[in-house]
């Protein structure tokens, strides 16, 4: 963890144009995400850093970008989406590049998750989107249009709070 946090931080310092040099005090964190395994936790150590260096730094950004660079050195490219829902802890609808919509009245049904004991590699995972991009539009189009409606069946579901309509769906 203090190497990855080590890098983390170096790079913020980079993305921030400041000098590792210059920061003073301490900086303790607890989590329960272990790294590498998914789950955001790339996302979460970048939100806490970018809010560390807005609050402490008194630094002028713009928490969500800052963080999304961050998060750049794990996955290459990140989405942002991850970043995103950490950010605002709530559920949202995400599109790349627009503001991401925040759903502020929702009736969840529990939902569990829980370590299957394999790691994610979501940079593995966003290389395939885009190899299929390219190599196959019309079905990675398809596809995305499916993954859509499917989200929006969901936003209807969840904001409408109807449980036995969730099970019938």
């Amino acid at each position: 963890i203090e190497m990855i946090f080590g890098f983390v931080l170096e790079k913020a310092c980079e993305v921030a144009g400041i000098d590792r040099k210059n920061l003073k005090g301490q900086l303790h964190i607890n989590s329960a995400i272990l790294l590498g395994m998914g789950l955001g936790a790339s996302a979460s150590l970048a939100v806490g850093i970018a809010r560390f260096f807005k609050t402490s730094l008194n630094l002028n950004i713009n928490e969500m970008d800052f963080a999304q660079k961050i998060e750049n050195y794990f996955h290459g490219e990140s989405s942002g989406v991850d970043v995103a829902v950490v950010y605002h802890q709530k559920p949202l609808i995400f599109k790349r590049n627009s503001a991401p919509q925040v759903i502020e009245k929702y009736n969840l049904p529990l939902l569990t998750l829980s370590h299957c004991g394999r790691r994610g590699p979501t940079k593995d995972c966003v290389e395939k989107v885009k190899d299929l991009f390219d190599k196959d539009r019309a079905r990675a189009e398809m596809i995305d249009l499916r993954m859509r409606e499917c989200v929006d069946t969901f936003k209807t579901l969840i904001q409408d709070g109807n449980r036995e309509q969730w099970m019938a769906t």
